[in-house]
């Protein structure tokens, strides 16, 4: 998911506080949630060249998609997202969050959960 880097982090935790509620309706779980930080992106979306990069691994039940899909549509702090389905999630963080330093040595970052309570 893709935030608009203009949005303040009161409004990017409003945000991730409904797409938790869409996600956990009906018995789904918040299996994993990383912040990749903000990114530049490849090419500009709509306006932004930038944005605030976020993955967030979910079980939910498949009536509650719709919703939830329409809500990030609709959201214009959301700049664009996806939903996909995975099999498997993966340990340890993503793929994505692995940064490397000019030398070519992974950096070791730690983000911050946003969403207060998470218990991921």
């Amino acid at each position: 998911m893709l935030i608009s880097p203009d949005i303040p982090s009161q409004g990017v935790k409003s945000i991730f506080k409904k797409v938790l509620d869409y996600s956990c309706k009906s018995g789904g779980s918040v299996k994993k949630f990383e912040y990749l930080g903000q990114r530049k992106l490849a090419y500009k979306i709509g306006k932004y060249s930038r944005a605030r990069c976020y993955v967030m691994h979910f079980q939910a039940k498949p009536f509650n998609i719709p919703s939830l899909t329409s809500y990030l549509k609709i959201n214009d702090g959301i700049v664009r997202s996806l939903i996909t389905i995975a099999n498997d999630i993966p340990e340890g963080p993503s793929f994505l969050k692995l940064e490397y330093n000019e030398s070519g040595q992974q950096n070791d970052t730690d983000y911050a959960k946003v969403v207060d309570g998470f218990n991921g």
